[in-house]
């Protein structure tokens, strides 16, 4: 058998070894059928004999060696050995040959076992470099699946990232797309979602009725799941290793933290353009306040002065108080406005909740909004539907929000009218703020409650203001778990604010 030893000693492929083996066989014992394989496939064959005969005869064997008639059988650890012996071959001559060849199939194992592990290895480091250093995580994600099955048995593989728990395909390299609409892969998913380890499928395709072993691993950073890394493996592999199950767990691991630095990067640069776009609201609203409060200053001392100066009839001087009176009483609201605001970016103020009447409310409204309508002789109307019904609310908190609404409804409002109507719904009472003044686009309802924001530039103002009465309005709103709606009839038309409070 020395022959056998020197093939066994320098070959290299399965196949290629089995092929030079045969020839030795049919010197020897006379062969004219060989097959050699494992239970999935022939690996190097010839003869006549049929595949469905080589099979059963492996099933039915159940020493390491079968004779039968003129064949014989050889289990070789996962392997077997079929081929056709001469009445001549002793029985020492085939024991002798399956122990050299047995022997020589455990060491390829071995081999094979640690060439896998270092393939594994290759493939992860691959993997993870584009990870590492790739800029996009797209393309980092794409990169390292493309690594991973160009060492691995994983055919083709995707990234599903979780957005607002709905599954998104990030990167993808050839999947079916019946394998991402399967029942059982969303049945599965849906599990690992609910906090689930990786699990693994036998998936039936539509094409010649194969089945497909289909991965599904957790991309999970504490118990938060950042996405699912979904892996289709080769047709001709029937069940998943351990070193299979080890890399996919360390090249999860890996791309979890990825995509959460990712996350980071992102959510850096949206406070970085956040806290560049405050900078810059702030020192428009320093600009704008320092114009706002020198207005009614300029006209407090203005007026001190005139009265002055000398003697003035008692109607005239009445006159001057009553400007110096309104500038004040406008400077001491702005005032009042920017340190309420303060107070709650601090959480030094909280809502005091007592019973109170609406009406109480209304005639307050009437009284205030009949001063301002007068000044910009535009009308005033005020609707009150709730009859005796109180509410449960601070008083100051929801007056400073009504009284607000009205004082902007006056201001943007040039001709016309302004009109609050006062009504009742399930468990709410409604303040609806309406007017026929400048109106806004629909784009701006979103930038109006902003802190310091003014829809026109500070530069070509033709309305006074902060800028910060509606964010203060909005944020008394939360206090007390009201809502405030806005809606434009359109430029030149109009708005209308609905205030929701619970009662």
């Amino acid at each position: 058998m020395n022959e056998l030893l020197e093939v066994l000693s320098v070959g290299s492929k399965l196949s290629e070894i089995f092929q030079k083996i045969s020839v030795i066989f049919s010197i020897k014992f006379g062969t004219k059928n060989f097959f050699f394989g494992n239970q999935r496939e022939i690996i190097y064959g010839f003869g006549n004999k049929s595949t469905k005969h080589i099979l059963n005869l492996i099933r039915e064997t159940q020493e390491q060696i079968n004779y039968k008639d003129v064949e014989c059988v050889m289990k070789l650890n996962n392997y077997f050995l079929y081929f056709d012996i001469n009445s001549f071959t002793s029985k020492e001559e085939i024991i002798l040959s399956y122990a050299i060849i047995d022997n020589f199939l455990k060491n390829h194992e071995k081999f094979e076992t640690i060439y896998t592990r270092f393939k594994y290895l290759k493939a992860l480091v691959f993997s993870i470099e584009p990870l590492i250093y790739e800029i996009s995580i797209k393309n980092a994600l794409s990169h390292s699946l493309i690594s991973l099955t160009t060492f691995t048995d994983i055919d083709k593989a995707i990234i599903a990232i979780l957005s607002n728990k709905r599954m998104e395909v990030v990167s993808a390299i050839g999947i079916e797309k019946e394998i991402l609409k399967n029942k059982e892969i969303l049945i599965n998913i849906k599990k690992i979602l609910s906090g689930e380890k990786e699990i693994f499928l036998n998936i039936a395709t539509s094409q010649n009725n194969k089945h497909r072993l289909v991965g599904i691993v957790p991309l999970r950073e504490f118990n938060e799941t950042k996405g699912i890394l979904l892996v289709e493996f080769k047709e001709t592999k029937e069940s998943v290793t351990e070193i299979d199950k080890e890399i996919l767990k360390i090249l999860s691991f890996v791309m979890t933290h990825r995509i959460k630095l990712y996350e980071m990067n992102i959510n850096l640069i949206r406070a970085k353009k956040r806290a560049e776009e405050l900078s810059r609201l702030k020192s428009e609203f320093v600009a704008n306040v320092s114009h706002e409060l020198r207005t009614p200053l300029n006209a407090i001392l203005g007026f001190v002065e005139l009265l002055k100066m000398g003697d003035f009839p008692k109607s005239e001087q009445d006159k001057y108080l009553d400007y110096i009176m309104f500038a004040g009483t406008s400077l001491l609201g702005m005032i009042n406005n920017i340190l309420d605001l303060s107070k709650i970016e601090a959480g030094a103020m909280k809502p005091i909740f007592t019973r109170i009447q609406v009406k109480e409310i209304s005639e307050e409204l009437e009284r205030y909004g009949k001063v301002l309508s007068k000044n910009k002789n535009i009308d005033f109307y005020i609707e009150n539907n709730t009859g005796d019904m109180t509410i449960n609310t601070d008083y100051m908190m929801i007056k400073s929000i009504l009284v607000n609404l009205i004082s902007n409804a006056v201001k943007f409002t040039e001709k016309g009218w302004v009109k609050v109507s006062i009504y009742t719904k399930p468990n709410n009472v409604i303040f609806k703020i309406e007017d026929t003044g400048i109106g806004m686009k629909e784009s701006d309802l979103k930038k109006i409650f902003t802190p310091f924001t003014q829809l026109e530039n500070v530069r070509n103002k033709r309305f006074s203001g902060t800028g910060i009465g509606l964010s203060l309005s909005k944020k008394f709103a939360d206090m007390l778990n009201a809502k405030i709606i806005p809606k434009t009839k359109g430029v030149g038309k109009g708005c209308i604010f609905y205030v929701v409070l619970p009662t």
